[in-house]
């Protein structure tokens, strides 16, 4: 009986890690605060504008953009971070592609990164393409943004200041 009972808990809990690493298991849905980002060179010259949603809480990092079915031109998702680090970015349940933009404390773009969309369900529901680079901030615009609005690797990003106002570790 104890040899049963264990194995069907080590089953449940395999069951539940894979439900929240596919996207099944549901979590809840949580409003999100949004900001308006400026991008352009360092000399204050704007160049593009997106408006986005803070994902500030481990729950909305965890799901970022993964239940969006798609994202209009002229928004994204902004990950706010305590500090400067390494940060790793996936794409977790994704049905496009994205840009992803790795963004200093002081606001310059130190690296752009592109994402594709899943070109099967085993790539979008178990093996997941990642990126990492440096920076306080993530930003996730549509793939092929940057290009689009002339944004470049060190050129500086405004409006990341009300992102940290309620910052929660994650």
């Amino acid at each position: 009986i104890v040899g049963r009972t264990l194995g069907f808990l080590v089953l449940m809990v395999l069951l539940f890690v894979l439900s929240a690493q596919t996207g099944f298991l549901p979590l809840s849905a949580e409003e999100y605060e949004k900001t308006e980002l400026a991008f352009g060179s360092c000399d204050g010259e704007k160049e593009a504008q997106l408006n986005v949603r803070i994902a500030d809480t481990s729950s909305q990092k965890y799901v970022g953009l993964s239940r969006t079915s798609s994202l209009p031109e002229d928004e994204g998702l902004l990950f706010p971070y305590e500090n400067d680090s390494s940060k790793q970015i996936e794409m977790r349940n994704m049905n496009f592609g994205l840009d992803i933009i790795y963004v200093s404390s002081n606001g310059t773009i130190n690296s752009i990164k592109s994402l594709d969309e899943p070109s099967s369900a085993i790539e979008h529901y178990l093996l997941y393409e990642s990126v990492t680079g440096d920076g306080q901030y993530v930003i996730e615009a549509n793939k092929g943004w940057s290009d689009r609005m002339g944004v470049t690797e060190g050129d500086c990003v405004s409006g990341l200041s009300s992102a940290t106002t309620n910052l929660s570790v994650g």
